[in-house]
């Protein structure tokens, strides 16, 4: 009776002292459980089993191979969430729009430094029941705020655009920012031969054409990623969350409206023992990536704390207060769903899977997994790591860790990888001339003709003496010929832009839908108007037999051209138009019937 009594008391004291403390380095996981007793349904968790230095504000979620039942996965009871300090939490079941991610949200903030126990028992659809245990341990202290951005500029000054070659390049529309200089911070859209034909003011990181029909860049006054219309018109705003502040280096949108993005997140780290010097307390930056679906609802998280190695960062100081370890810039989602990772400071490009979150092979840097053939540089602080359709990847490599003579040397790459027998081979790569150092940024995009369009990001032409502009972005072709290239120039300090990208003017949505009051009774359901060859193509369905009028107003609501007026059968609908001859400016296209009417504004700038 004794022997019991005191391995009771034992067992009391042991669980108080292996309670996490604030100050204390490393609390201890008891157990570390992950039981399930349909361990195959089970996909991921995040946080992932056991991980550390979670934010406090920190949503659970598990996705399973097969949907949960919708009316029986709501119910907040499924999710049994216990703080060892904070203790039970109540929250909100939220189910992912596949059904097969569901999300607690807790109503309150989980403490600094405490044990979550997390117990999950779902009901699949058909009748089946996932269970699940794991656990995870809080930050121990919460990230200092991000740093606001400088004050917006009601104007911008446009830098000069200076075209060197311009020889038969890819047609499309170039898009660039241009930064670097303050007061001269714009959104360029340019023609193939480098003609401006729209540009915006804005603080902008990047500027894309997303898959989706959007435009976005990242606001460096909002600290988020801004989606807009061809007409520079605000729609809505990319961000992520779970404690993490939105990294600027890259957003996805896809078609189905699904988008993914890159955060970063602070956690602390007693360096000492990974390190001669380092720090007690340090503040680890680190990268997350986050998926979400098309009700903004997240379904995908992968932290790279929880995978790399602080040490792999070589070149960067880790003895510092601070340390920057990983600096993920890029990431690219292939036909399976799976992701491919850029970490600049790792030199490492990660594929990770998309479904389970495990890490499927390592290029580069400290871990790489692969032999690398007919290549004498490694490359070095890499962007825009890219997937091609015959599975090569194509990447910038910055290069800034391999010296040519007295400075280092960018170039654009395309590696064949076999994952079977595990060697990367290169077969491509242009090197400028004179040579081009991009120090930070930088693109590479194959473009539909074969050609290869470089953004050579922040950067010094090396061997060329004076301080006038350098590179901004060039085009060549596959044996290296130059096509088109161009500098951006305001006659003192350098001008850049973060990427280059070119893309076809062509099925663009232009706008969102604005109706009459009744949208209900519509003559058309969701109208598409995309830019087609010469002008635009409307595409619309229409419920039953019914008299359709189509026509292109002006914005003081006046007729420029009619284009369709009859009766058209129950089906879908398509009209093309040419918008020769109409000024530049904003116009409506109206689609009227007895039941209503439908209004899609576009735009004639091109």
């Amino acid at each position: 009776m004794k022997f019991r009594v005191l391995l009771c008391s034992f067992l009391m004291l042991a669980s108080f002292l292996l309670r996490p403390e604030v100050g204390v380095a490393t609390p201890c996981l008891a157990g570390e459980a992950h039981t399930s007793n349909t361990r195959s349904t089970v996909l991921r968790q995040y946080p992932i089993p056991g991980a550390i230095e979670v934010s406090c504000s920190t949503g659970i979620g598990i996705t399973a191979a097969v949907c949960f039942d919708l009316a029986a996965a709501t119910d907040s009871a499924n999710f049994e969430v216990i703080g060892s300090r904070s203790g039970h939490h109540a929250g909100k079941i939220i189910l992912s729009s596949d059904r097969s991610t569901a999300t607690f949200r807790p109503l309150a903030a989980f403490d600094l430094f405490e044990t979550v126990q997390v117990q999950v028992s779902l009901i699949l659809l058909g009748g089946g029941v996932v269970s699940d245990t794991f656990q995870f341990v809080t930050e121990q202290r919460h990230p200092a705020p991000p740093p606001k951005g400088p004050p917006d500029g009601a104007t911008s000054l446009l830098p000069e655009i200076l075209v060197t070659i311009d020889s038969n390049p890819t047609p499309g529309r170039l898009f660039l920012n241009s930064m670097g200089v303050p007061g001269m911070t714009n959104l360029l859209v340019m023609n193939e031969d480098g003609l401006l034909k729209k540009f915006s003011s804005a603080d902008a990181w990047g500027f894309e054409s997303q898959p989706n029909g959007q435009w976005t860049y990242f606001s460096q006054i909002e600290m988020t990623f801004v989606a807009i219309d061809s007409n520079f018109t605000r729609i809505r705003s990319y961000q992520t969350t779970n404690g993490a502040t939105t990294d600027l280096h890259d957003l996805i949108c896809s078609s189905d409206g699904s988008y993914s993005l890159m955060g970063q997140i602070q956690t602390t780290k007693d360096m000492r023992s990974e390190v001669s010097g380092g720090d007690s307390v340090a503040t680890i930056i680190s990268n997350v990536l986050q998926r979400f679906d098309d009700s903004d609802n997240l379904v995908f998280e992968w932290r790279g704390i929880d995978h790399y190695d602080v040490r792999d960062a070589i070149h960067e100081n880790l003895t510092g207060p601070t340390v920057v370890f990983q600096h993920a810039n890029s990431i690219d989602i292939d036909s399976a769903g799976n992701y491919m990772l850029s970490n600049r400071y790792l030199s490492e490009i990660t594929k990770i899977d998309g479904r389970t979150g495990a890490i499927m092979w390592r290029f580069g840097g400290a871990h790489n997994q692969f032999t690398v053939l007919n290549d004498s540089l490694a490359f070095s602080y890499q962007h825009d790591a890219r997937s091609l359709p015959n599975g090569h990847i194509t990447l910038l490599d910055n290069g800034n860790f391999r010296y040519n003579g007295n400075l280092p040397e960018s170039r654009a790459v395309e590696y064949a990888l076999d994952t079977n027998t595990m060697t990367a081979r290169l077969v491509w790569q242009y090197r400028h001339s004179p040579r081009v150092w991009a120090s930070a940024m930088g693109s590479v995009q194959r473009l539909s003709t074969g050609n290869t369009l470089i953004g050579w990001g922040q950067n010094i032409a090396l061997g060329v003496p004076g301080t006038g502009p350098t590179v901004t972005a060039t085009e060549v072709t596959n044996d290296g010929t130059v096509v088109f290239e161009l500098a951006l120039d305001n006659g003192d300090a350098p001008i850049f832009s973060y990427r280059a990208r070119k893309y076809l003017p062509v099925a663009q949505p232009v706008g969102r839908l604005q109706s009459s009051a009744n949208q209900g009774a519509s003559a058309s359901a969701e109208p598409s108007l995309m830019e087609s060859s010469g002008g635009y193509e409307l595409s619309f369905q229409t419920s039953e037999s019914e008299r359709i009028s189509v026509t292109v107003r002006d914005v003081l609501g006046r007729v420029v051209e009619p284009l369709f007026d009859g009766i058209l059968p129950a089906g879908g609908q398509r009209l093309h138009f040419q918008t020769t001859g109409l000024s530049n400016g904003v116009y409506f296209c109206l689609i009227q019937s007895a039941r209503g009417a439908v209004v899609r504004r576009f735009a004639v700038e091109w």
